[in-house]
Parts: C-alpha cells; structure tokens; sequence
C-alpha cells in the first residue's frame, strides 16, 4: 500500500527546472535534463547557454543535502543542440558529513520542430557509490554523492496551445559499488543500522510524465504549474546473508508530485527560475537515498 503525504516541500531552481521532489528525481538525472525542463528554450535565438545552480534539501534519516551544479548548452542550426551538467552533493546528519562529485550528464537534442523534441543521452557518475564510513563500514546510499551507476536517458517533448508535456526514460546500464549492509551484532557501534541494505545494490529503472500549463504573468514572468509522476519499473535488490539477491518490498511503483514552475528574465539575456514542488504519493521504500522531503534551490543561466 502506498504511503501518502502531504509535505509542504520548497524547490527552487531555475530553468532548466531540476525536480528534486519526492523520489529525488534529479539525483536519478531524467528530470533534470534540459529538453525535458518546462520551458521551451529552443525559441532562444542565442546559440550558447551558461547555468549554475545550487539546492538544498532533506532527506531521510534526518539528513540534509546540498546540491551544486554546472552547465553548458550549444546548438547546432536549428535542429540540434547537446548540453552538458556536472553536479556534486553534501551530505550533513547525524554528526556525520559527507561530500564529493556527483554525475556528468551529456545528451543530444533533435527538434523536428519548434514545437517537438527527442532527446538521448547518458548519466555518468563520478564515483562507484561505495564511499566507506571506515574501514569495513561503506556508506548507505543516503550518503553517496553518486548513484554510482551509468544511465541511458531517452525522452520527448511536446508543447501545444500553452501545456507542456514530457515523457522520459532512465535505465542504469551498470550497477554500482555500494557493499552497504546493516549488522548490529557485528558493528553495534555503527549508526547506520536502522537504513536498508543496499549490499550489491541492484537498480531498476524509471519512467516519468510531467504535464504542466503555461501562464504568462508579464512580458519577463511566466508561471507553470504541473503534475510529474515517476514510476520505478521494478523492485530494487540486494545480496543478502545467504549471498541469493533479495527484492527490496514496497521499492517499486509511483512517486507523484506537484510541481510549481516560475521564470523570470533578467535583462536581454539572463534568466533566473524558481520551482515550488511536493510529493504527493511515495513508494514505500526508496533505498537509493533519493528522497527528499523538502528541497530549496535556485539557478541562473545566461544566454550568449
């Protein structure tokens, strides 16, 4: 059965929005890529774009989370672009703090037209998901900086009469390095016994949806609300004690969040967004350490 909350999470980020909401879809990459963003940037007569970026959250186990990021966007005529973002992560909580680099993510763009765009690309992580707390303790996911895993994104956009929507793909082609397993009789000094195991972690994939219509508020202000579900296509795993992969209960299904777009232009070129984002149905268990309660961003990006 579904657990249902009603968090009143911020998120602030600018295009490209990057929704970091109740499965932590941008820490698992689709949503964050620029094609799949709720603005139409290609009718942008400039062929370079600049982003930088900066988000806050929390996570489970009481963690809390800060996530920078980097971009770069080039276009080819008016059919292609590719686009470029490197992120890292911080993690604080429970006297413990972590931090490293994240992912590089680069992707390709056709748009057939002014209105339709395909996308392909991949998400590679910067590190194997598999830090160590010490010398035989490896961090839980919550605490990795990385997935760890290499990821095929795919998807489209479509945007007609003022509503937008976005269908992407995320499959992990590798799995990562993650041994993380919870023992209290062996390590009952650990403080990490009470988060799932994540030993030879397993990921499934994702697939998500975002509809959400576009309202002009001004020449320069422009606000889009929306609906974003993401479906895990399956139950993670992990290696258990009798080395026979387990299937973590309740990891798969629907994550549907709310989500509250708002861009404002900032002179000739810049241009400065904000996103207002909250889950409202989560799976019951997310081992990938994803999850976000609340998160608070924002973004800048610079056109040239």
């Amino acid at each position: 059965m579904k657990r249902y909350s009603l968090v009143l999470s911020l998120l602030v980020i600018s295009s490209p929005a990057t929704f970091i909401l109740g499965q932590g879809c941008s820490d698992a990459g689709a949503c964050s890529i620029p094609a799949f963003k709720p603005s139409i940037e290609n009718l942008d007569s400039k062929k370079n774009q600049f982003n930088v970026g900066l988000s806050a959250g929390a996570a489970d186990h009481t963690i809390f989370v800060l996530t920078p990021q980097i971009g770069y966007s080039r276009k080819f005529g008016s059919s292609f672009s590719v686009d470029g973002r490197m992120t890292a992560a911080m993690h604080t909580g429970n006297g413990i703090s972590t931090s490293g680099l994240g992912d590089v993510y680069v992707n390709i763009n056709y748009l057939p037209s002014a209105k339709f765009s395909i996308t392909g690309g991949l998400k590679i992580p910067l590190n194997d998901g598999g830090r160590f707390y010490s010398d035989d303790i490896v961090f839980p996911m919550d605490y990795q900086s990385s997935l760890g895993t290499l990821d095929l994104i795919a998807g489209m956009a479509y945007h007609s009469n003022a509503w937008h929507y976005n269908i992407a793909y995320q499959q992990p082609f590798t799995q990562n390095q993650n041994w993380f397993y919870p023992d209290s009789l062996s390590h009952p000094e650990s403080p990490f016994n009470d988060f799932t195991s994540t030993f030879n972690f397993q990921r499934k994939g994702d697939i998500l949806l975002h509809i959400s219509r576009e309202l002009k508020l001004s020449d320069r202000v422009t606000f889009m609300p929306g609906l974003l579900p993401i479906y895990h296509l399956g139950e993670d795993q992990f290696l258990n004690s009798q080395d026979v992969y387990e299937s973590i209960q309740g990891s798969s299904g629907l994550t549907l969040n709310a989500t509250f777009y708002a861009s404002v232009q900032m002179g000739d070129s810049g241009k400065l967004g904000v996103n207002l984002g909250f889950p409202l149905v989560v799976r019951d268990v997310r081992p990938d350490g994803l999850t976000r309660s609340f998160v608070f961003g924002t973004e800048y990006s610079v056109s040239f």
